[in-house]
């Protein structure tokens, strides 16, 4: 997913790291990721538009490390996205 997110989106490296669920806002009619001041080439919050199939694939994505997280334990999230 890390590399899809990055194809889509041109996010670098250290604002694709910086991102965790709250980051994402995927229900609105335009899905946002915001990446914080801490991590953003301009020093700010920045708020990058999704495409609507990239947020589809998100959430699929989340749903099906959420379960991966209750059945097999935490930790396999970062594994999974790579």
């Amino acid at each position: 997913m890390l590399y899809v997110m990055a194809a889509y989106t041109g996010l670098r490296a250290s604002e694709l790291a910086s991102l965790a669920e709250s980051s994402l806002n995927l229900t609105t009619g335009v899905p946002t990721a915001v990446v914080s001041a801490a991590y953003s080439k301009r020093r700010r919050n920045d708020v990058q538009p999704l495409r609507p199939d990239l947020a589809d694939m998100i959430s699929v994505w989340l749903v099906a490390s959420c379960l991966c997280r209750a059945s097999c334990g935490q930790g396999h999230v970062a594994r999974d996205m790579a």
